[in-house]
Formats: C-alpha cells, sequence, structure tokens
C-alpha cells in the first residue's frame, strides 16, 4: 500500500463518478498501486481506456465520428449487462440495484441504479431518487445542466424514451430482412443515443410500426395484417397496408407510380386497377410490350416490384415465394409520391 497523492483524486472531466470509485473506503489515504487495465482500492475493477475516460466493469469503448470530423468517445454498457447484474453511467461505474426486466431475445435488461424504482414496461424510464435523472438514474441532476453527456436528446416518436448508449435492438423477423432495410430500422444510435420502443414499433426513433406475426419471428410493417398459409406459415398481406408496399413483410414502400400506355398519369382518380403499378428498391416504371405498367429493377432485385432482393430469395422458400407474389400483385392504393 502507498499514500494517494491528493491529485490522483480528482476526477475526471467533472465526472463525479469517478471521484465516488476512486475514494471509496480509501484506507488512511493509501492505495494499491494497480497495472494498467485495473483500478480501485484493491484493483479490483477492470477497465479498458476510451478516449480520457476509463470503461468500468466490461464496458467497451465506443467511438463516434462528429460532424466536424473529430472522435468522440463513450463507454458501452451494453456488453457489460445481464440477467443478474448491470451497470450505468458514463463509464459504467454504477452497478444495478434493482433489475425490472430482461429480454431473453434481444439480451436487453431494464434496470435502475442509485435505488430507482423499477418502471411499469420496459422502455419506460426509471423513477429516479432525490439528486439523480436519466433514464437508469444513472446521473447526478447537477450533470444534466453542466455537461453533454447527460443530456438525452434524440427525438422518439409513438412514446419511445430517448436512452443513452447503443441500442441492444434485436428482432428473429426484422433482422431477417434484406440488410439494407433491417440495418436501416436497427440503428444503434445517433450522438450515442437511442431510442427505447414500446410494443409494436422499431426504429432509431421507434418511426416504424410492425405486428408480429406467426411467432413473433415475421414482423408486418407499414398497416399490412398477418394471415397464415395452408401449411401454418406466415405471410403479411400487403393489399391491407395504409401505403402502396412489396415484400415478404411488406417493408418496401412504392417509390414510382406506373400507369400502362392508356393512362392519364396527371388524373389518378380515372385510372383502374388493371393499368396502374408501382416500383420499390429504387426500380423505375416502364410500360412493357404488353402496354402494361411494370418495373425495370437495378441489379440485385426482382419480382413484379423489384420487392426481393436476390441474396434473400434465396433463404425463402420457393412455396412463400409463390404466395407472396400473388398476394402483393393484387395490392392497388394511394398515389404515394
Amino acid at each position: 500500500m502507498k499514500e494517494k497523492k491528493k491529485e490522483q483524486w480528482q476526477n475526471i472531466n467533472g465526472e463525479q463518478g469517478w471521484v465516488d470509485i476512486q475514494n471509496a473506503n480509501h484506507l488512511n489515504l493509501q492505495y494499491c498501486e494497480c497495472p494498467t487495465g485495473a483500478h480501485g482500492n484493491f484493483c479490483e475493477i477492470e477497465s479498458s481506456q476510451c478516449g480520457d475516460l476509463q470503461c468500468l466493469n466490461g464496458g467497451v469503448c465506443a467511438e463516434t465520428l462528429l460532424s466536424n470530423g473529430a472522435k468522440d468517445y463513450h463507454c458501452d454498457c451494453t456488453p457489460a449487462n445481464n440477467r443478474k447484474i448491470s451497470f450505468a453511467g458514463r463509464m459504467c461505474q454504477y452497478k444495478s440495484s434493482s433489475t425490472c426486466f430482461y429480454d431473453e431475445s434481444t439480451k436487453e435488461s431494464t434496470f435502475c441504479v442509485h435505488d430507482g424504482v423499477c418502471p411499469l414496461n420496459p422502455h419506460e424510464d426509471c423513477k429516479c431518487p432525490g439528486g439523480f435523472t436519466g433514464s437508469h438514474c444513472e446521473f447526478h441532476t447537477y450533470e444534466t445542466s453542466k455537461y453533454d453527456y447527460a443530456q438525452c436528446n434524440l427525438k422518439c416518436q409513438n412514446g419511445g424514451k430517448c436512452r443513452k448508449g447503443l441500442s441492444s435492438n434485436s428482432d428473429p423477423g426484422i433482422d431477417s430482412l434484406d440488410p439494407e432495410f433491417s440495418n436501416m430500422i436497427l440503428e444503434k444510435s445517433s450522438g450515442f443515443e437511442h431510442c427505447a420502443c414500446p410494443p409494436g414499433f422499431v426504429g432509431l426513433h421507434c418511426e416504424y410500426p410492425y405486428v408480429p406475426c406467426g411467432n413473433d419471428d415475421h414482423p408486418c410493417f407499414h398497416g399490412s395484417t398477418c394471415s397464415l398459409m395452408q401449411d401454418g406459415s406466415p405471410t403479411c398481406l400487403c393489399s391491407e397496408a395504409a401505403v402502396d408496399s412489396a415484400g415478404t413483410y411488406c417493408q418496401h414502400i412504392a417509390e414510382d407510380i406506373c400507369f400502362d400506355s392508356h393512362s392519364d398519369s396527371d388524373h389518378v382518380e380515372s385510372t383502374t386497377e388493371s393499368n396502374r403499378g408501382f416500383c420499390v428498391n429504387r426500380g423505375v416504371c416502364i410500360v412493357n410490350e404488353k402496354n402494361e405498367a411494370a418495373c425495370r429493377c437495378r441489379e440485385g432485385s426482382n419480382g413484379p416490384h423489384c420487392e426481393y432482393i436476390d441474396e434473400i430469395m434465396r433463404k425463402i422458400p420457393p412455396t412463400a415465394k409463390v404466395i407472396v407474389e400473388k398476394v402483393i400483385s393484387k395490392k392497388r392504393g394511394k398515389r404515394y409520391a
């Protein structure tokens, strides 16, 4: 044990939590000289360097590129969390005082620190005791007015709640969508913030409503409805969607509205179901040799509306392809700009 120098007790960037760790239970201003990657009075706390921070208790350093090209560093506490113990705080320094909900499929934990009271629903915030704030009660109230890291400014929709850190959002059905779409709606964060969504919504801002279908592993988007095929497998009825949409999950919204050679595109109300269509996935409307509205698909996509991505098509059973194509070919919705 060595005598602890006063200047070594100073917090980092005004971080009160760091003081709590360094000063807790010190023994007559003596301390253990710890090797790299360890902290605490007895070197019992593992850490990793993250810019000017130390990520503790299994937290992982996350690097964010700012608009001016500079790098910002954060500690992602998600990898340190499990069913029994979770950590929160700028450096993952606060251990959970209660675990409220734990989702086995996403491995996401709803928990409170500093004796916060559990919310009624997983996407809601803890009720914090005096002096603390944040979704987990991980910040001292004075921090929110002094430091950007304690503020959560992402605009959440549909009842979502803003949280600091990376989202552990994952959904068996959504993960199986084509990467371009699933990556968009399962985006992990913006400025190291994300929205915790209520049931039936996904997306960084909880902006995408969906209906779970099958064993909750076949989501139906944009107001489409869930139906079961003869063999009991789930399918989404895009003809019931609120907008022109196509795809196995009705996930693709119309990007180009098509009319055949007999249609007047300036008078949409006069067009009939037989001479109108739409294209998705950057497909382009054309009139085929039968003078029918059709789509020219970009390389890598196919289907009546260009709704299928080749890589994804290989994963869908042939029988499902046929039935889904029949369903979406009947879709005739409103003009969608």
